[in-house]
């Protein structure tokens, strides 16, 4: 489960996978399943999943997301970004 907040007005959200095998996303009570897309594979980073959020969330508002998924023998482990290819710059990110 994801909990999302909003920093901004926003109406979706992009995770980054790496040879998963996406089941379906869900509002976290399961009520509703979301939209999304995988986007094609750029390597060495992986595939975007861009996610449809319920609602367009205005800043400071939340969403609780989970994403079904299966591992399949060509996932990748863990990685690490430099901090030049993060959000902040200052600190690599696992």
């Amino acid at each position: 489960m994801h909990t999302l907040v909003a920093k901004e007005s926003v109406d979706h959200v992009v995770f980054d996978t790496s040879f998963l095998d996406i089941k379906r996303v869900v509002n976290v009570d399961g009520s509703k399943e979301l939209k999304y897309t995988l986007a094609d594979r750029l390597e060495p980073y992986g595939s975007a999943l861009r996610v449809e959020l319920p609602k367009e969330l205005k800043k400071g508002e939340y969403a609780e997301v989970s994403i079904e998924y299966a591992t399949t023998e060509k996932c990748t482990a863990v990685q690490w970004l430099n901090p030049e290819q993060t959000f902040g710059g200052k600190h690599p990110f696992m």
